[in-house]
């Protein structure tokens, strides 16, 4: 299945809720970003991290928006599996990835390949 793009809707909330997001392109599929899609994150607060796309797929979190990895989830995997690739870009004054601990942190690449950019910020 070919990869599609989200948008998130600016909110503060979860990011397995549909409503939060808006298909930019590619195939609805169950209503929220799946492995290998990419995300948009133009503003708001991504309270869930971004577990959906298992260490796959790209994340993109611009001026003012904030994505945060609650303390029980693992953490931020770019291409941690076989195979799979994933990329970050936290871009902009006042975007922000939160990572507290209690988690496994950001884990870029381990068996598959991850870039985690952090620009302008």
């Amino acid at each position: 299945m070919p990869a599609s793009t989200w948008t998130w809707n600016g909110v503060t909330g979860l990011s397995t809720v549909a409503a939060n997001w808006t298909l930019a392109s590619g195939i609805l599929g169950t209503g929220v970003p799946q492995p290998g899609d990419t995300v948009i994150v133009p503003s708001g607060v991504i309270q869930d991290g971004l577990a959906a796309l298992a260490s796959q797929g790209n994340a993109t979190i611009e001026t003012g928006a904030t994505v945060t990895v609650p303390t029980t989830n693992n953490g931020i995997l770019l291409g941690q599996a076989s195979g799979t690739a994933g990329t970050v870009t936290v871009t902009g004054t006042g975007a922000s990835l939160t990572v507290p601990t209690g988690n496994s942190g950001i884990i870029v690449g381990v068996s598959g390949n991850g870039v985690l950019n952090v620009q302008n910020g």
